[in-house]
């Protein structure tokens, strides 16, 4: 027999109440998080954005297969939402802020919503004002704590905002279907939970809570919730599926998730035991924040009290699942949706991070919102100002914590006070300063990630940027031929290196270090494209032709790719096909002057002398002075 659905207590609340809150939420959200929406990109914010091909337009949908070393690797939900931001701002690091922001004023009123719901249901029946009070303070203070900065705050942590909204939406359309009994949204509950599936890894957790919410507070029991909402449950689990084919795809071990690198579980465990204490402890005292603990997290907890400490949560939340099951439900929100990134299984590359804590402090914050409601006894009245003046103290500290956000150089400097044995931080402010055009202040960076970590080739490259910045070519050719020995396959090195053989005039010796950079990140544009002139310059015009023909398919509208074809053709005496090249580049870009240059010349070689003419003058007239040009014009104007 299907149980019968679940009547919600009565909800006189006026719609001022639910109306008013909703502006608390959302004007604490701004004042603790619009601070941050002028900074820069940062760290993996380069390869998720700014080199991410996959998101420069929404057809055909190449978003649905980001770049593995991106961000958004194996997410293509999350990477769905980058390219919606480039349509609408290109680059402006601006306009992906102020989605993140928005995102994370939506999780936040889908908090309030299910935090509300919650205390609505049967057996727990606060009263409509309690209940609003109970959500808005609980969502108000979640929404403005420090912690969440390092999630809303850093772009690429979109995945982590993405999937919170998915868990909450999922959790909140189940809770509503399970009253209701509406399918509309038993079908939402399972589409936000594909959704965030698709967002990150750590939405596997989310049909584990649906069913622990099930039984303690809706059905009363696991047999209870089986009969009723079997089939529900059953469509969330088979989201994994969906999980798993993604995760399949998207080459875990290259993203340094897995075993592969040599560190135990044992080992890892350990590690996220103190890293778990770490964020718990985070929740009730954030400082000090930091933004990037590196390879090797130096945590204060030993390894002791560390498991100490884990296991009185794992007790706690035995006990209160038994005699206080929403105070239970909340602890075990904690540490269901910590689980999948605080295992056994190692994530090398960022083995802590304090944005993983993100959603999951919202049950630290319930939490301690229902056992203060419950310690003092006040009216909805007095627990709101109460509330709101804790909320409006946190939005203090996140504000103060996005001013030092907003300066990439800024942020690594505070992480390297912080983490100074964190060999990335050093290696990423030494990047920063380079985009700073402080060469100097680059390499002195780049050498102190490079004196705590000697193979640590993204240092080295940034090293060999400096030096080049500094008019110090030989020293950075040498740099860089040491990263290439070091890590053959890296992009930075091979490509970074093939500019500087070019440049100083051999092609040759470029030819293969974009040959390598290609290989290494198959499709990138630039590199492809330097392979084209470094061939030709080398005299190889057919292969230069081969690899121009290839970038147009790649990029046809890229005007830089039709003028390199040109010019191929050119070399191969396929004059016609060459014009037509030209033409195409000069459509694409009528200010290209080198264009309209050669498209001269080969005008010239077919005798048409006023159109030569006139191509040379345009070409002076988008760039005057340039030299070969104005050659040019003089010899027919001679003639």
């Amino acid at each position: 027999m299907e149980a019968r659905s679940i009547e919600p207590s009565p909800s006189p609340c006026p719609r001022g109440w639910l109306a008013a809150a909703t502006a608390v939420i959302a004007v604490t959200t701004i004042a603790a998080h619009g601070v941050g929406l002028s900074g820069e990109f940062v760290l993996d914010d380069f390869g998720s954005v700014v080199g991410n091909p996959t998101i420069r337009a929404l057809w055909p949908p190449q978003w649905m297969f980001p770049p593995i070393d991106a961000g958004t690797g194996g997410r293509p939900f999350s990477n769905l939402t980058l390219a919606l931001d480039h349509q609408l701002g290109g680059l402006s690091p601006r306009q992906y802020r102020v989605t993140n922001v928005a995102l994370h004023l939506a999780n936040a009123l889908t908090l309030f919503a299910l935090v509300r719901r919650i205390a609505l249901l049967p057996g727990i029946a606060l009263g409509a004002r309690s209940a609003v009070t109970l959500a808005t303070v609980t969502a108000t203070i979640w929404a403005a704590h420090p912690l969440t900065t390092a999630a809303v705050g850093y772009i690429s942590q979109r995945t982590e905002v993405l999937m919170a909204l998915c868990v909450l939406q999922t959790v909140h359309a189940f809770l509503r279907f399970a009253v209701t009994r509406r399918c509309a949204w038993g079908w939402l509950a399972v589409v936000a939970a594909s959704l965030g599936m698709a967002s990150k890894e750590g939405m596997v957790a989310v049909p584990v809570l649906v069913w622990l919410l099930d039984v303690k507070l809706i059905s009363g029991g696991a047999r209870a919730a089986w009969r009723a909402h079997r089939w529900l449950h059953c469509g969330m689990a088979a989201t994994w599926l969906l999980l798993a084919a993604l995760m399949a795809g998207s080459h875990l071990s290259e993203r340094g998730v897995g075993f592969g690198s040599g560190v135990s579980a044992g080992a890892n465990l350990l590690l996220q035991t103190r890293a778990v204490l770490h964020y718990l402890q985070l929740t009730l005292w954030p400082h000090p924040l930091v933004f990037d603990h590196g390879w090797d997290p130096d945590l204060p907890h030993s390894p002791a009290v560390a498991a100490a400490g884990v296991a009185l949560v794992a007790t706690g939340i035995v006990v209160l699942l038994r005699r206080q099951p929403v105070a239970g439900i909340a602890l075990a929100w904690f540490a269901v949706l910590l689980a999948p990134s605080s295992s056994v299984v190692p994530v090398i590359h960022q083995p802590v991070a304090e944005s993983r804590a993100y959603l999951a402090l919202a049950g630290i914050t319930g939490l301690a919102v229902i056992t203060g409601r419950r310690l003092f006894r006040c009216r909805p009245a007095t627990g709101m100002t109460v509330g709101l003046a804790l909320a409006g103290g946190l939005a203090l500290l996140s504000a103060a914590r996005c001013q030092v956000m907003i300066r990439e150089d800024t942020l690594w400097r505070e992480t390297i006070a912080r983490q100074p044995r964190n060999a990335r931080a050093h290696a990423q402010l030494g990047a920063a300063l380079l985009r700073k055009n402080d060469p100097a202040g680059s390499a002195g960076a780049s050498r102190a990630a490079l004196r705590l970590r000697p193979d640590y080739t993204d240092a080295r490259v940034n090293l060999a940027l400096a030096l080049l910045r500094s008019d110090r070519p030989s020293d950075a050719r040498l740099e860089l031929e040491q990263a290439v020995a070091g890590e053959p396959g890296h992009f930075a090195a091979r490509y970074n290196l093939g500019l500087l053989l070019a440049e100083t005039g051999r092609p040759a010796e470029a030819i293969p270090q974009f040959a390598a950079a290609l290989h290494a990140r198959p499709g990138h544009v630039d590199a492809g494209q330097n392979l084209a002139v470094v061939l030709l310059a080398a005299g190889h015009a057919r292969e230069s032709l081969q690899q121009s023909r290839l970038n147009v398919a790649a990029e046809p509208g890229r005007a830089e790719n039709h003028y390199n074809l040109g010019n191929a053709l050119a070399a191969l005496n396929e004059t016609e096909k060459a014009v037509a090249s030209y033409r195409q580049a000069l459509q694409l870009d009528p200010s290209f002057s080198r264009a309209h240059n050669n498209l001269g010349v080969l005008e010239l070689r077919r005798g048409n002398w006023r159109e030569a003419r006139a191509s040379f003058e345009e070409a002076l007239r988008h760039r005057p002075g340039y030299a070969e040009a104005m050659r040019n014009l003089e010899a027919i104007t001679g003639r």
